[in-house]
């Protein structure tokens, strides 16, 4: 009974010396939470579905995912621990708490305690007050009650990592001020750090693929990010664990350090002596690699890199020894330190820049790699990944809308894509090893490959490398024959022709549905089966031809979204019929469609734009030119089924046309590389010569 008044009575006193912040902490809740709710139970929707959309904003504003509550849990969890534990700070205050006949460790907890309450009780308050003026708004008030504990409880637990922190921070030191800066650099370092190495390996490492393996870590470096990335997650068993074990930890840490730090600390820079060079020795080694990345990019060479790893390193080693002395005399303390420091700097420079462990050699063996994704950069560019969902317009009536929701070409391929052959992307892998430096001094466009190695052991380890263009014809073919590349890379092989509802087909002028066609085979399941044979069969090669016109595929969702006036699907998921394709044009050809005629136009004039002496104008051919020429102009909208022609194709055409309907119109074209390109340029140049 006596510890306990004792523990109630110190609590009192304690609120008493924080009477500002407990007035702070209600204010900012009272104007973040209840006044908020007011307003929106005022604001006007729409009759029919108030009830729907004014729970989802009471919801939104009592959810653990608020961003104005994570700042302000934050800001108070860094106010509430620096100033909670200020008075060790100061000589007299530290003198005259340790003079009271209570044990450190239960005046650690008493302080503790306070600056939780402090936030915990108004916060539950105000939550609830909100959730009362919701329900009595016409919200679902089991709806809200249950979101607005939920976010209480799981924002409290994650405010007491932020809010120890920050009280670890005032124990390794004597200063407020140097508490406030401790607490930056407990948040700062790692993320730097690690954005940094991020940094070097992008440089210096010509097989690193920028996917982020090391920032990937910053969440679970930094305190602020380790808060902000679980708001942004569902809340999950593992992370409420995660986040009561972190905090468990920070308060043992903090409670021995309040135990062991010394009386005399207040007033110094740093409370344990021991704590310098482990703070100051990581810190200037990354504030010297800064330096050298920072005079790296400016691009003035090696010489200028090593000046920047100087002065970062010394700069910051010496901006520390002065807070640490506050005296400007002690400006090059600890030389020994420095020199070390300079050294680890350029030891973690040369790792990256001459590759001392190998990372771009590297190349499992066969026998530990369990399956393998490669695909290129510039090669197969125009495929659409995606996803049709069904959702509901939040206007002011609810209509069904359809929206295809993107997926990134690295997540669809890295999750669909396995190899048959394994060997050929170790071939790859050892070519480039092979010919990388003769390849690096070559002109022209460089290709990204990128690979994903599965290792028998779990590991995903990845890779990127660079490749002519004008040598994937040879280095890229085999991995693109290969029936694991193309079926993850092509949805449409994994389609079912029993799911086949429609085929679209389309081309320059002309567009049609299979189903509107005039033909006694409906079997749509047999163009599909078509392509799908003649796309597995096509080579790399293939995909340089001509496409005679393009083709979708259209499941029971697809077929809606097609005829829904609301939808923004209409422009993906279509595939490229090529000449080569004679299985897909003779099941066509079958019900009603024939490319190869549709593609049949008369031509009035071609324009042309881009030879040499154009000076920015159209130069119009000659009419004997437009036979040969006609069979090499790739259509603008078709560049993108195109492999090699990017960098290549310099000749642009405007082309005059004559239309089914006898209207005439002009399009833009391209004249692909060839000998015809090349004759014509040769013409038509000295053609100009002899004007």
């Amino acid at each position: 009974m006596t510890l306990r008044n004792w523990f109630f009575n110190w609590m009192i006193e304690e609120g008493k010396r924080r009477l500002w912040a407990i007035a702070l902490s209600c204010l900012v809740f009272f104007f973040s939470l209840p006044v908020v709710a007011v307003f929106l139970s005022g604001t006007e929707y729409n009759p029919e579905f108030r009830k729907i959309r004014f729970t989802e904003d009471i919801v939104a504003l009592l959810s653990y995912d608020n961003g104005w509550m994570i700042f302000i849990m934050m800001v108070l969890a860094v106010v509430l621990g620096i100033t909670g534990y200020a008075y060790l700070n100061s000589r007299k205050k530290v003198d005259f708490y340790h003079s009271i006949p209570i044990k450190r460790g239960k005046l650690f907890s008493v302080t503790y305690v306070v600056g939780v309450l402090i936030v915990a009780i108004p916060y539950l308050v105000c939550l609830l007050f909100s959730v009362l003026i919701g329900w009595l708004g016409g919200a679902d008030g089991r709806t809200i009650l249950g979101v607005a504990l939920t976010g209480w409880a799981y924002q409290m637990l994650s405010f007491l990592i932020v809010y120890t922190t920050s009280i670890i921070c005032v124990m390794l030191t004597g200063n407020t001020i140097v508490a406030l800066l401790g607490f930056g650099v407990i948040n700062g370092f790692f993320p730097l750090l690690l954005n940094l190495l991020d940094a070097y390996a992008y440089t210096w490492w010509k097989t690193f693929w920028n996917f982020q393996p090391m920032t990937g870590w910053v969440t679970r470096t930094s305190p602020i990010a380790f808060y902000i990335a679980g708001s942004v997650e569902d809340i999950t068993i593992g992370r409420i664990c995660s986040r009561l074990a972190v905090s468990v930890v920070l308060i043992l840490i903090a409670a021995f350090l309040h135990k062991k730090r010394p009386s005399e600390a207040a007033g110094k820079a740093m409370a344990f002596y021991p704590s310098q060079p482990v703070i100051r020795i990581p810190l200037t080694i990354v504030s010297a690699m800064s330096g050298l990345i920072f005079f790296h990019t400016l691009g003035h060479g090696f010489g200028w890199s090593m000046f920047g790893l100087l002065t970062g390193g010394m700069i910051c080693h010496c901006v520390i020894e002065i807070i640490y002395h506050f005296d400007f005399k002690k400006l090059f303390s600890h030389k020994i330190q420095l020199a070390v420091s300079l050294a680890v700097a350029f030891l973690g420079f040369s790792l990256f820049r001459w590759d001392i462990l190998g990372y771009d050699s590297w190349i499992p063996k066969e026998e530990k790699l369990e399956s393998v994704a490669v695909y290129a950069s510039d090669v197969d560019q125009w495929m659409d990944y995606g996803v049709l969902v069904n959702t509901e317009n939040s206007g002011e009536q609810e209509v069904s809308e359809y929206i295809w929701n993107w997926v990134s070409e690295d997540a669809y391929l890295l999750e669909h894509m396995e190899l048959e052959q394994k060997n050929l992307a170790l071939e790859l892998a050892k070519t480039w090893i092979e010919q990388e430096k003769s390849w690096a001094k070559e002109d022209g466009p460089q290709e990204r490959v990128y690979v994903e190695y599965r290792l028998t052991d779990g590991r995903k380890v990845h890779r990127c490398y660079q490749i002519p263009k004008r040598k994937m014809s040879q280095v890229f073919a085999g991995i693109y024959q290969d029936n694991g590349y193309k079926t993850g890379r092509y949805p449409v092989l994994s389609m079912k022709p029993e799911n086949v509802e429609e085929v679209r087909v389309k081309t320059l002028d002309q567009e049609a549905y299979l189903s509107d066609m005039q033909s006694q085979d409906t079997d749509m399941s047999v163009v599909l089966e078509a392509y799908q044979r003649d796309l597995m069969l096509a080579t790399l090669q293939d995909f340089n031809q001509i496409p005679l016109g393009e083709i979708k595929f259209l499941d029971h969702t697809r077929v809606a979204a097609e005829k829904e006036e609301r939808s923004n699907y209409s422009y993906q998921e279509f595939y490229p019929v090529y000449p080569s394709f004679t299985n897909t044009l003779k099941s066509l050809e079958d019900r009603g469609i024939d490319l190869e005629q549709w593609n049949e136009r008369e031509i009035k004039y071609i324009s042309l734009y881009g030879l040499y002496d154009f000076e920015g104008t159209y130069q119009e051919i000659d009419s004997e030119w437009i036979p040969e020429i006609k069979d090499v102009l790739l259509y603008n909208d078709y560049v993108r089924y195109t492999n090699y022609y990017y960098e290549d194709m310099e000749l642009q055409a405007d082309v005059c046309w004559v239309d089914k309907k006898g209207k005439e119109r002009i399009d833009s074209y391209y004249v692909i590389p060839g000998e015809t390109a090349d004759r014509l340029q040769e013409s038509i140049q000295k053609e100009n010569e002899n004007k």
